[in-house]
């Protein structure tokens, strides 16, 4: 172990009035790092029907993802010859936004989505959508009723998963022969560098480098065909996998060797990450203390689960910020775990005589700036508190 966040709240466990004078389930939090494969993990599993049954993650709530899942839609497209009826399953789909990209270009499209109230959602758009775990028996299913898929994704949905192993195992049963598997995860070099340990939290079980990842689909026969690097949720890569193996793929040679130089398969690079954190905990606190004590008003902007995951480790609660902003139905009305702050709407935003703000949504910066322009000119200011506590001011 090179990291303890301690024991925490479920990080989408919002509550209900009611619930927060009981007690709340915590966790242990606790990263660990493999020497032989160099992957990055939590070793507490948390049942995924405990997390996932219902979510308050709405993919459509931003611009910058439905811009990237846009591009991923284009440059899938591309990657293939596509044929009449071909088939795109999207695995951990959500509310649907990347499949009906694909079904407006003439795919048919499969959504698998555990949340219920989230397919839901996707329902109602018109996007077909089990509602289940991607398992060996939702397979069977999918071949016997849809057959073999052309292109599976998964956004943000790998690293959730325990078994890693038979989710593989699983895709490539259910993957045409000349078709590709494309995935999205953190990259953990983007997160040592810009110290992102918010993105540590109970439903991601494992953080990737380029080598584990090269690694675990190398051991099951299939080949890493390209990558792209990219900037949503701190930095991420994309990864375009075919179910035949040996295939040569230069720019991820280039990518691995990046990561031997950086020291990715070093515990050091893991333990100097563990330092750092400390210090940032230390450096926000003192600044929020300071800002507190002088009179000021502090709130905060977006209530993802890293921003939890942010203000339980750094003990900052309901005494330190009056509530949260957030343009998510299922957040608003109800408080933070752990730490029992208020979340209401973001269209009062406007109107809260906020002096100064947390953004707990780091990740969005430039989409929340752009759309609270008027807070800015007007004296407000912004604290982002990754990778190191800084103020965003227009004067």
């Amino acid at each position: 172990m090179f990291l303890s966040l301690g024991h925490m709240p479920l990080a989408n466990g919002f509550l209900n009035y009611d619930q927060i004078s009981s007690e709340e389930p915590l966790y242990p939090l606790d990263v660990y790092f493999c020497s032989i494969c160099s992957l990055v993990q939590i070793t507490d599993v948390v049942p995924p029907e405990v997390m996932f049954t219902d979510y308050p993650y709405v993919t459509g709530t931003s611009q910058t993802m439905k811009d990237n899942l846009f591009e991923l839609y284009e440059r899938a497209s591309y990657s293939i010859a596509q044929r009449e009826n071909d088939l795109v399953i999207d695995v951990g789909s959500n509310d649907g936004t990347l499949l009906s990209y694909f079904k407006s270009g003439g795919f048919r499209t499969l959504g698998i989505e555990p949340a219920s109230n989230i397919a839901e959602l996707a329902s109602e758009k018109g996007i077909e959508t089990i509602e289940t775990f991607f398992t060996n028996d939702t397979c069977s299913q999918i071949l016997k009723t849809y057959g073999k898929a052309k292109i599976i994704t998964g956004t943000n949905v790998f690293a959730h998963v325990d078994d890693i192993n038979g989710f593989i195992t699983s895709t490539k049963r259910v993957l045409h022969p000349d078709g590709i598997l494309i995935i999205e995860v953190p990259y953990i070099a983007d997160m040592l560098k810009n110290l992102e340990f918010d993105t540590i939290y109970h439903e991601h079980l494992s953080y990737f480098s380029l080598y584990a990842l090269n690694t675990l689909f190398t051991a099951h026969s299939m080949s890493i065909v390209n990558v792209e690097k990219l900037t949503v949720h701190g930095g991420s890569i994309r990864l375009y996998i075919s179910p035949v193996g040996n295939q040569h793929c230069p720019y991820l040679e280039e990518l691995l060797d990046q990561e031997t130089k950086l020291g990715i398969p070093n515990i050091s690079i893991y333990q100097k990450f563990a330092t750092d954190v400390n210090k940032l905990k230390a450096q926000l606190n003192t600044m929020l203390n300071d800002l507190k004590q002088s009179g000021k008003k502090i709130t905060a902007y977006g209530a993802p689960a890293k921003g939890n995951i942010l203000l339980n480790y750094c003990g900052i609660d309901n005494t330190i910020l009056d509530c949260v902003f957030d343009n998510t139905p299922f957040k608003q009305n109800l408080f933070t775990p752990g730490t029992h702050i208020p979340v209401v709407s973001d269209s009062i935003f406007q109107q809260s005589n906020t002096d100064f703000c947390l953004l707990l949504a780091w990740n969005y910066e430039n989409e929340i700036l752009e759309k609270e322009n008027d807070y800015l000119r007007n004296g407000g200011v912004f604290i982002v508190p990754i990778p190191y506590p800084r103020l965003e001011s227009r004067l």
